[in-house]
C-alpha cells in the first residue's frame, strides 16, 4: 500500500487513500508523506509522489520541507514541489515567486501565481 501512496500518479495516490480512509486509517497517508521526504536524499519517483500526495492532507508544518524540493536538480522534482507549496501555502509562493519566474523550466514556471500570457 506504502508503494501506491507514493506513486506519482495522482490517480493512484487517490485510490490508495481512498482504500487507507475507508478503512479507518485517515492519518496513515500523511504520515507516509511526510516520512518519505524526511532523508535527505529522497528517489524522483517517490519524491514526485509524497509533495503530490501531501498537497492534499499536508499543512503549514509541511511547508519547510516542500521548500527544499523547490531547488531539486530536476523539473519534475520542482514542479511538484512549486504545485504542493501553491496549495497549502499560497502567500508563501507568492512571496517566492521571483524564484520560480526565474527557473529554467516552463514546467516549473506555470505554477507562477496570476495571469499568464500563454
Amino acid at each position: 500500500m506504502r508503494r501506491a501512496v507514493l506513486d506519482p500518479d495522482a490517480r493512484i495516490r487517490y485510490h490508495a487513500r481512498a482504500t487507507l480512509y475507508a478503512r479507518g486509517h485517515t492519518d496513515l497517508a500523511p504520515r507516509v508523506y511526510r516520512d518519505a521526504l524526511a532523508p535527505a536524499s529522497v528517489p524522483d519517483a517517490t519524491a514526485i509522489g509524497a509533495l503530490g500526495g501531501l498537497a492534499d492532507p499536508g499543512g503549514a508544518c509541511d511547508v519547510p520541507r516542500i521548500l527544499d524540493f523547490t531547488a531539486h536538480p530536476k523539473a519534475r522534482v520542482r514542479a511538484e514541489a512549486w504545485r504542493a507549496l501553491s496549495i497549502l501555502d499560497p502567500r508563501e509562493l507568492g512571496r517566492r515567486a521571483d524564484r520560480l519566474a526565474a527557473d529554467p523550466s516552463d514546467k516549473v514556471r506555470r505554477h507562477l501565481p496570476g495571469p499568464r500570457a500563454d
